[in-house]
């Protein structure tokens, strides 16, 4: 439902932000990003959008106690689609041809049929299914961790980490231009966010620039050193 008040947003990024069904549409469509003709947007989002909002009709009656099933069918045509549009990208990028067992229909449909009140934290369940067929795995041991890269190995350099502010301060004109006046002004008085939580929110602008420069710009060496870009630009 929060989706639908951006809907007739046309900036790419909200797009993007907001959207997560319409982001594989988007990477098919560049030539409209790069000419900046947006009167698709509006019409592919509403219906991509809509077409959700009727299957959440359609099937919330199947599942009625079962929330957790639920949002995991909700989240196949979600969250879901952008990770592996995501994935794909990588993958192909690299010449690796991507395979995801635990996306087989078949699965998906049974994992479905499960009722909630087995599925604990931690993945107890998968982890018993597991044993029958690894009973001496090692793996079933070990601690969770998320896909996470530690950007604070990289940015707790001083002058690295100084840097890089002063690159994203050198180019706000460019993030002005591209995102809004609104956003350079409150960047500019708060870049110590962008230490927060790892660090993300500095790469993300970081990674921000070097798109919009390299893309639109067309004034930055592909093969420049990250350590280097800061210090040049």
């Amino acid at each position: 439902n929060f989706s639908k008040y951006f809907v007739k947003f046309n900036n790419k990024y909200v797009n993007y932000i907001f959207h997560p069904y319409f982001l594989h549409l988007s990477s098919l469509s560049l030539s409209y990003f790069r000419k900046k003709k947006f009167h698709f947007l509006q019409v592919s989002k509403a219906n991509t959008l809509n077409s959700i909002i009727n299957i959440k009709k359609t099937y919330k009656t199947y599942f009625k106690n079962e929330f957790r099933n639920y949002l995991d069918f909700i989240n196949i045509f979600g969250v879901m689609n952008h990770q592996l549009m995501t994935f794909d990208l990588a993958c192909m990028k690299n010449s690796v041809e991507n395979r995801s067992p635990f996306l087989d229909r078949k699965l998906f449909e049974y994992c479905l049929s499960i009722p909630s009140k087995y599925k604990k934290k931690n993945k107890n369940l998968l982890l018993q299914i597991f044993k029958q067929f690894f009973p001496n795995a090692e793996f079933e041991n070990n601690e969770k961790s998320g896909p996470v890269i530690n950007f604070a190995i990289f940015f707790n350099n001083d002058e690295i980490r100084s840097n890089a502010k002063k690159f994203i301060i050198n180019n706000l004109n460019l993030l002005e231009k591209t995102i809004s006046l609104d956003f350079t002004n409150y960047l500019k008085n708060n870049l110590e966010e962008l230490e927060q939580e790892n660090f993300r929110p500095m790469i993300a602008i970081i990674t921000l620039l070097i798109w919009l420069k390299h893309n639109l710009n067309k004034n930055l060496d592909k093969n420049i050193s990250l350590t280097n870009l800061f210090e040049t630009n």
